[in-house]
Formats: C-alpha cells, sequence, structure tokens
C-alpha cells in the first residue's frame, strides 16, 4: 500500500470511524472487473467515503467471492448523536432487497416440481382471492417475477407504523388490492403487491409461513443467524434488539424522527441483517454449487425472463434486475422509511457487492461504489458517452409517466409527481420505444415510462391550477365577508342571498385540507385517518352539489350586477372543484380499504 493511500485511510477512520476487515492478497494477485487489484480495492473506497464525510450518517459495504470476502468496510455512526459507531453487529434494513428470497424461495419451489412459472397463479390462490383482474389474460408466476402482472402502486395497507395493527400476510393481501392496469405480460410495473403475493404461493405449496420458509430454506443453511424478516422482527429477538439501537437519516444526514415502519408485506420488503449476513445471501448466489438449489436452477434463474419490449436487450432475470452500464451484473436495491440496501453479483466473474446504509434513499454509495468494483475507467467512459447517445432529442414533444403509478382511487394527483418531458429521458440504459399491448411506452428498468400526450398534460396540470385558483378566490372572499360581518355585527339580517354565498365559499378551504393531509402524509398514517379524509371529501362534494343546483335554480331577478358577477363567479368555482374532486377520485372513499 503506496503512502497516499495510507493517508487516505487514516483520514476514513479519523472522520468516520471506519473499521476495514481486509482479507490480505498478494499485490496483482487477483483483479476486480474494474480492473483493480483485490488489494487496492479497500484504499479506494476509504477515499471515496472520506470525499463524501459530509452528508454520511452509516454506511457498511463488502466485497465478496463465493468463498470469502475481498474487503470489508464499516463507516459513520449507527447513532450519530450518540456518536454509536456502525460495525459488525449493526443491523440494518434490507427494502425490496428481500424479495430476492422470494424469488429464490420460488426457483427453490420450481425445482422440486411443486410450482410451474408459467401456471395461473389463481391454481395456488384461494378461490376468488383476486379482485380486482381486468382482463382475461392470466396472471403467472414468471409475470409476478417479471413485475409484468399489470397492477398499479399499492400504497394502502403496504406499512403501518402501529405495530398492533400488522395483519397475517394472506390476510394483508386479500384486504389491500391494487387494481390490475395493463394486460399481464406487457408493460413493466414495479409492484410490492406482486412479490408479496407470490411469497404467499410459496406459503400455500409449502404449508409454512414465509417467515418459517425463509428461515429453514434459506437463512440457517446460509448461517445467517443476524437475520430477521417478520414485521416487528419477532423471528429473531437479537436483531429486534440491535434494531432498536439504529437511528436513521436523510440523504443530506439529517435525523428521521420516526424511522420505524412496519410492512405488512413484509416478504417485499422486511429483512433486517447484519452485513455479514447480507454477504452470505449474495455468496450463495454467486456459487453455482449454491446450497440453495441444483446447478440447472442456478443457471436457470439468471437466464434473461423478459427483455425491454420486443428488443433483445434484458431486463430481468427471474427477479434479478439486470446492471444496465455495468456488464455482467444483476442485482436489486431496496429502500425503507430510513435505509437504504444494495446487493450486487457478476456472476460471470464470481463477484459481489453489499452495501448498506441508514439513509433514506441514498445515492452516494448505492450507486458510486459499485463502479469501482464492476466498472473499469474505460468501461465508464464509454458509459457516458452512452448516455449522451440515449438522451432523447430536446425538442421532443410530449411526456411520460411511470407505469408505478397510482392511476385510480383518492390518491391518483400522485399521477403528476412522476410526469417528466419526454425530452429528459435517457441515461446508460437503453430506451426502447415499445407498443405492445397497446400502450405506447419506452422500456426502462423496473418500470416502464408510459408515453403521454402534451395537451392531456396540460389540462391535467391546467385543472389543478384552476382547482387551486378558486379555493383561493373562495378563501378571499370569505375572509372578507368575515370582516364585513364583524364590522356590522347586529346590524342587518343575512337573507338567502348572503347564507348561500357564505357557505358556497366555505366547502374549499375545508377540501384543502385533507387532500394536501394525503399528499403530504403519504402511507404514514393508519388506514382509517385516510378513509375519514376521503368520506370528509365526499361529503364536501354532495354539499358542493347541492349549493350549485341551488345556486342555478335561484331567480337573478332582484341581484345588482355585481351580485349576478359574483354568482357566475362562485357557480365556476362549484364547477372546477367539482370536476377535479370526480376527475382525480378524491371522493372515493369506498376504493381505501
Amino acid at each position: 500500500m503506496t503512502i497516499k493511500r495510507l493517508i487516505c485511510s487514516l483520514l476514513c477512520v479519523l472522520i468516520l470511524g471506519a473499521v476495514s476487515l481486509r482479507p490480505v492478497y498478494a499485490a496483482g494477485e487477483s483483479v476486480l472487473p474494474s480492473g483493480t487489484p483485490y488489494d487496492e480495492i479497500g484504499a479506494k473506497i476509504d477515499a471515496y467515503v472520506a470525499e463524501h464525510a459530509d452528508t454520511t450518517a452509516g454506511m457498511a459495504v463488502s466485497v465478496f467471492e463465493a468463498e470469502s470476502a475481498v474487503c470489508t468496510g464499516y463507516y459513520g455512526c449507527a447513532n450519530l448523536q450518540d456518536d454509536l459507531k456502525v460495525d459488525a453487529q449493526t443491523v440494518f434494513e434490507w427494502g425490496s432487497v428481500s424479495k430476492l428470497t422470494v424469488w429464490v424461495s420460488v426457483m427453490q419451489l420450481w425445482e422440486q416440481g411443486k410450482l410451474d412459472l408459467n401456471e395461473d397463479i389463481r391454481a395456488y390462490l384461494p378461490e376468488g382471492f383476486l379482485k380486482n383482474l381486468r382482463y382475461e389474460k392470466p396472471v403467472t408466476m414468471l409475470d409476478l417475477m417479471n413485475h409484468r402482472a399489470g397492477f398499479e402502486e399499492l400504497v394502502f395497507g403496504l406499512e403501518t407504523p402501529d405495530e398492533d395493527s400488522v395483519l397475517p400476510l394472506g390476510e394483508a393481501l386479500s384486504r389491500y388490492q391494487p387494481t390490475q392496469r395493463f394486460e399481464p405480460g406487457t408493460v413493466q410495473a414495479y409492484s410490492n403487491f406482486g412479490a408479496a403475493l407470490a411469497a404467499y404461493i410459496v406459503e400455500r405449496i409449502s404449508g409454512q409461513s414465509y417467515a418459517e420458509y425463509g428461515k429453514e430454506h434459506i437463512f440457517s443453511p446460509l448461517g445467517m443467524e443476524h437475520t430477521a424478516i417478520l414485521p416487528d422482527l419477532s423471528d429473531n429477538p437479537w436483531v429486534r434488539a440491535k434494531r432498536e439501537q439504529l437511528c436513521c437519516y436523510t440523504a443530506s444526514a439529517e435525523r428521521i424522527p420516526n424511522d420505524r415502519m412496519y410492512i405488512n408485506l413484509y416478504p417485499s420488503g422486511m429483512c433486517t441483517s447484519t452485513l455479514e449476513d447480507l454477504m452470505k445471501f449474495g455468496q450463495a448466489l454467486l456459487d453455482s454449487d449454491s446450497p440453495l438449489f441444483e446447478k440447472e436452477t442456478y443457471t436457470e434463474l439468471f437466464t434473461p425472463s423478459s427483455f425491454c419490449g420486443e428488443s433483445d436487450v434484458a431486463a430481468c432475470c427471474h427477479g434479478f434486475w439486470v446492471e444496465y452500464g455495468m456488464p455482467n451484473v444483476v442485482g436489486h436495491g431496496g429502500n425503507t422509511t430510513g435505509c437504504t440496501s444494495y446487493l450486487y453479483l457478476d456472476p460471470e466473474s464470481g463477484i459481489g457487492m453489499a452495501i448498506m446504509t441508514n439513509q433514506f434513499n441514498e445515492r452516494i454509495y448505492s450507486f458510486g461504489l459499485p463502479l469501482l468494483v464492476f466498472v473499469s475507467e474505460e468501461k465508464q467512459a464509454q458509459a457516458a458517452a452512452a448516455e449522451d447517445e440515449n438522451a432523447l432529442p430536446e425538442d421532443l414533444p410530449g411526456y411520460v409517466e411511470l407505469s408505478r403509478s397510482i392511476f385510480s382511487g383518492p390518491l391518483k394527483l400522485y399521477r403528476l409527481l412522476n410526469m417528466i418531458p419526454l425530452s429528459e429521458l435517457g441515461g446508460a440504459a437503453p430506451l426502447i420505444k415499445t407498443e405492445s399491448g397497446g400502450v405506447p411506452r419506452y422500456a426502462y428498468t423496473g418500470s416502464d415510462f408510459l408515453l403521454i400526450e402534451s395537451w392531456k398534460v396540460i389540462l391535467m396540470y391546467a385543472s389543478v391550477a384552476l382547482w387551486v385558483l378558486a379555493s383561493l378566490f373562495c378563501l378571499l372572499r370569505l375572509l372578507i365577508r368575515v370582516i364585513q360581518a364583524l364590522r356590522h355585527r347586529g346590524k342587518a339580517a343575512l337573507g338567502g342571498w348572503e347564507i348561500w354565498t357564505c357557505l358556497a365559499q366555505i366547502p374549499f378551504p375545508l377540501l384543502i385540507v385533507p387532500v394536501a393531509i394525503s399528499l403530504y402524509s403519504q402511507w404514514s398514517w393508519p388506514v382509517l385517518c385516510y378513509r375519514m379524509i376521503f368520506v370528509a371529501a365526499f361529503a364536501l362534494c354532495l354539499l358542493m352539489a347541492i349549493l350549485f343546483l341551488l345556486g342555478l335554480l335561484r331567480r337573478r331577478s332582484g341581484l345588482m350586477k355585481q351580485q349576478k358577477l359574483l354568482r357566475v363567479l362562485l357557480l365556476l368555482t362549484l364547477t372546477v372543484s367539482m370536476g377535479n374532486i370526480l376527475y382525480w377520485n378524491v371522493c372515493m372513499f369506498w376504493m381505501v380499504p
């Protein structure tokens, strides 16, 4: 190790409290896919972490082969306030990396002949279990693995802040079901529900709860003694106790006060473990003689199972995403309320990488560190050039939105947050235009981008803008009326006209509150709170409909010119508000399970 690298490593230790445990390799003995010798990658990671010390809370990383670790490092703090350092006993949440255990379970049952990947999944479920299917074409297990079952995003029921409200997996899946938006096998739309549904099928076939199955067939055979997966982590008391010591932070290292959520659909994102246990899982997936299944199953697992549109560009290998820009690498990332984790695997070179942080939506390490391991500087330069080549013309008209979105129900407004100009698409991944299934879109990793005509986007934004303006107008008029009433208190009784104008203005400010709360809080409250919010919206919509009819039928004789103008404006504001409520499904409280 050079003097420069030694100094850099020491600085990292002083700044972040790093603890590195690295096997010793002879110089030049082995080389990573990036071209970096094994004995140099630790220093490179140390230097990279030191560059980003200001925004680092806690992070653990391991580069490994099937039989041993190349390097392992622990950086920063599990609790910044108490200066509790990250170490080998620190636990992190896997988030959606947990889904890989589901796909491993599925392949184990497939190997045993107990499950057909191309069979209609209803053959494995109770009769009538799936209530929101819209297409006759069956959904297969392969559709679930490729995230092509057609389900739109699920918010309600995915997780809860209340430990006592957690439901058994089957009951949660039965109660909280998203609408099937796309024909199965066509659009790639990432789905937590689909992965949890696959885990429930594992339960049905094996006769065990998913937590029991995972422990017996995955965790125990691999010696993963510090891993839990149940929502309350009660399947491993040691992990549960360690999780209580972990504090979580934003990507800029600001404390997240309420960082503990209980995931109802736990196989989709509740695994919690030490770095060593995640590494053991990754090592088993790098070994063609894996203790998890036979060699033929291993080969099938890492064979592409879906492609981008009608192209030959692989998108997914039985639930493992193809990582564009990193040749031969597959893997999965995950986010929870306070953690970000990634597992990268290169079966061809036999190298894997696990990254775990206690920061929400962390990207610096999750996407930066793998380049040091899997991509040479020459390949990185080529990827940067490819990013420019993949970019679409800046003057290209139209917009796109993620297929992983909410298209129906009272949170439909989230569609607006998923829309971007078509010209902003680009990156290392190829953008392949396709229209299979009658849906024009650009195929992409995880979720496709659906094409939307510009006029539709303008109409949607304009409708919401008018809604806000109408609400502000009514709020201002209401304040003026209150001031006038206070100034002339007791001097004149309110007539029918004054009562109607006051009532016509009240619903708008009241409606802004539930809509704003639902958008801001997203899914961090109990489902009952959301249901009551949208019940209130429904009641307000009915009130506005009654007021609209009264204002429309009221005789205009006797009204002054200014009053007639106000009447017209109030009728228009009522129309705009009711139109938005109905179009954006805000009043559909019955769609909240």
